[in-house]
């Protein structure tokens, strides 16, 4: 950007019109690679349905910032920096981060009535120590669906399935690049000498918000015409990334730690049922219930 000398922007900081200009770059680079390998079989004379995933993935994100200012222009048609008489103000800067990810997933159906999955993650953030880099996030859930079995004669019911799943889950954004290191920053600087300071308080325990998730369903189809979907939750999210306060003589109002539990339970209801299903009219109503209790 230039602005010549006779605009306001142009005036120097005595008013003495010099001509204002600088330069300005900002780079987001976001790399992402992801592989996976799967396989499926069946097994007792296609009774039994089988899946396998497994893989593996990595992103990293960089940023490079850079400015340069001048003042003192010769003329309105020579505007590069490079005909500014002074340089008076400039920054460079870089930061990245990175996440890694191995995982893996199975999955099992017998008869159409009994099912199954296993699946784990084991994620590492660069944001954190490489004591606390890794976590492992597995989840388990299993169904029955009754109104396979061959006991089950009820003609008002088409389907009856009941299942139920628990699972670990982490999250590791909402913070900074690099809140879990030991970080130096440089262009702390004083009367033209260049200084480095510590960014913020050294956590050396910061690790990952871990949760834990249990869900209990039904599904429910009457009569060909009614969808009834009925759950129960319970999610704890355990060690909270937050910023609690400090005593100001650390230099430091806040540092980032690991605190705090959140609890939310409660039950969701959905019906959908089909009033009119024609060729060219279709009528569908849909009703939901839900409930939730929220706990810090």
């Amino acid at each position: 950007r230039f602005d010549a000398p006779n605009t306001k922007r142009g005036l120097n900081g005595d008013g003495i019109p010099t001509g204002y200009g600088y330069y300005a770059t900002e780079n987001n680079r976001d790399y992402q690679i992801e592989n996976t390998v799967t396989y499926s079989t069946k097994l007792l004379d296609d009774r039994i349905n089988t899946s396998f995933l497994a893989g593996h993935s990595f992103q990293k994100w960089e940023y490079e910032d850079s400015f340069v200012q001048g003042e003192n222009f010769p003329s309105n048609q020579l505007n590069w920096l490079v005909s500014a008489g002074e340089i008076n103000n400039g920054r460079s800067f870089y930061k990245a981060m990175s996440l890694e990810s191995y995982f893996a997933r199975f999955q099992m159906t017998m008869d159409n009535k009994y099912h199954f999955m296993a699946s784990t993650r084991y994620d590492g953030s660069s944001k954190f120590t490489e004591e606390n880099r890794w976590g492992s996030f597995p989840a388990i859930s299993a169904g029955w669906t009754i109104s396979n079995e061959p006991f089950f004669n009820v003609p008002q019911i088409n389907t009856l399935k009941v299942r139920a799943s628990l699972g670990y889950t982490g999250n590791q954004t909402g913070i900074s690049y690099s809140s879990g290191q030991n970080r130096i920053g440089a262009g702390e600087n004083y009367d033209q000498e260049p200084g480095l300071a510590a960014t913020d308080i050294f956590n050396p325990n910061l690790t990952w918000e871990k949760g834990e998730a249990i869900n209990f369903g039904l599904n429910l189809r009457l009569f060909n015409k009614v969808d009834i979907d009925l759950d129960y939750y319970r999610k704890e999210t355990q060690d909270l990334l937050s910023r609690i306060n400090v005593p100001q003589e650390s230099g430091y109002r806040t540092m980032l730690t690991n605190i705090g539990t959140i609890l939310n339970k409660g039950f969701e209801v959905d019906i959908n049922t089909n009033i009119i299903e024609k060729k060219d009219f279709t009528w569908n109503i849909g009703v939901n219930f839900s409930h939730n209790n929220n706990e810090v």
